[in-house]
């Protein structure tokens, strides 16, 4: 039998009701809706919530360092043109 996620841990791990809300895309009143053990389907919205959340992180991580490696290639370039 797999272990059941109970809703106060979802909560816990979100930080409140309302973060939850948001990242599954419901409103709070939802979520107080929801059984105190949760159903395969409330599992898979977490789920995906927390595939969004975990990638909007990585372009943004990824981004970053795009803009690292440009302003590097412009500095470079800058050095270039000014040695000329």
């Amino acid at each position: 039998m797999a272990k059941q996620l109970k809703k106060k841990q979802v909560i816990e791990i979100f930080g409140t009701v309302t973060a939850l809300a948001k990242a599954v895309g419901v409103v709070p009143q939802a979520i107080s809706r929801w059984p105190v053990v949760l159903k395969p389907y409330h599992i898979d919205a977490i789920v995906t919530a927390v595939w969004r959340i975990k990638k909007k992180a990585l372009l943004t991580h990824e981004e970053a360092w795009l803009a690292l490696e440009l302003k590097a290639i412009g500095v470079a370039l800058e050095r270039r043109i000014n040695d000329i």
